[in-house]
């Protein structure tokens, strides 16, 4: 029962519009203001876990990995999200260098379905992005589990990444080029 109910949640999520697909991409589509109402309806959890950002255009997988593992060794338990997966859904978030169960998934968002449909009903800033849901998915993830930290890849980057509505203790910039200039400038 619950592979189906975990297919469905991912098909949920799949239902919306998702940039990291499509490539339909413009600065009109990118509004951080979706994702603080967002957030705002969960009370925030995105701030309720110190975080560490990891932006830049070449190695922020690779370096978010790393830091994530540093803390996991020295004992502090830790969020990791990343983005997008290689194999499978779950790989883009995890907890101690673990996956987040599927069933984990159903729950968060069965929990994201009727707030989600109260603010696209409106859509003040727009219609909220796959990419959206599931990074909100993450910070609900960590905040329950009472992560100590959480180590926080950038999608796209740039000022309306919807990871921005993270206050970081600490920022990580890897090599950074011109890709994505017709979102970014």
């Amino acid at each position: 029962m619950i592979i189906a109910d975990y297919q469905k949640a991912l098909d949920y999520l799949y239902s919306f519009t998702d940039f990291e697909t499509t490539g339909a991409r413009s600065s009109l589509n990118y509004d951080l203001r979706r994702m603080d109402e967002l957030l705002g309806k969960f009370g925030n959890p995105q701030l309720k876990v110190p975080a560490i950002h990891i932006a830049g255009t070449k190695g922020k997988g690779s370096t978010a990995a790393m830091v994530s593992s540093i803390l996991n060794t020295a004992g502090i338990k830790t969020g990791l999200y990343t983005s997008p997966h290689l194999v499978e859904f779950t790989e883009r978030i995890s907890l101690n260098s673990v996956n987040i169960e599927p069933g984990d998934v159903v729950n968060l968002v069965e929990k994201l379905k009727p707030v989600v449909k109260q603010i696209n009903a409106q859509a003040k800033y727009g219609k909220l992005t796959a990419f959206e849901l599931i990074t909100a998915l993450a910070f609900m993830y960590f905040s329950r589990c009472n992560a100590k930290f959480q180590v926080i890849e950038t999608g796209l980057g740039g000022r309306l990444d919807a990871t921005n509505i993270i206050k970081p203790e600490i920022v990580v910039l890897t090599s950074i080029g011109l890709d994505h200039t017709e979102v970014l400038g």
